[in-house]
């Protein structure tokens, strides 16, 4: 079987607007509901689509606004306060306004785990994170 992301991100930002924006010179939705795999017997092919590698961690949302950074959930929560060295770091990255869909993941011997993402969630020091974004080909 095989995971398909079944909606653009133009899309979701339809789906996410009834959230709002966090004021009206915000170009930001609150949240956007991230895109989502379905189970396919097959993949797809052809030249609009794209492939990923399934990653072992917590999807989450990077809200970047006038140096503020969010990290939200798949369901809109808000854990900044769980990853501050993952907000400090994206707060450097001097973007304009960003959305960026992506997995958090802890990494363990070289390759993303969920168990290092959960014990990073619990306030284990010394876990390394990787915060991956995903790519979005222009249409």
């Amino acid at each position: 079987m095989s995971r398909v992301e079944n909606r653009s991100i133009s899309q979701a930002a339809k789906f996410g607007s009834p959230l709002g924006r966090i004021n009206k010179a915000s170009p930001l939705p609150r949240w956007i509901p991230p895109q989502l795999c379905q189970l396919v017997e097959t993949a797809p092919s052809g030249p609009q689509w794209l492939h990923e590698i399934k990653l072992d961690g917590f999807r989450m949302s990077a809200r970047i606004e006038r140096g503020r950074v969010q990290l939200l959930t798949r369901t809109g929560l808000d854990w900044s306060d769980k990853y501050p060295s993952v907000v400090e770091v994206l707060a450097k990255v001097g973007t304009k306004p960003a959305y960026l869909d992506g997995e958090l993941c802890g990494i363990g011997e070289g390759s993303p785990s969920f168990s290092q993402i959960q014990a990073a969630s619990d306030g284990s020091g010394g876990i390394r994170l990787v915060y991956f974004a995903f790519a979005q080909r222009s249409s």
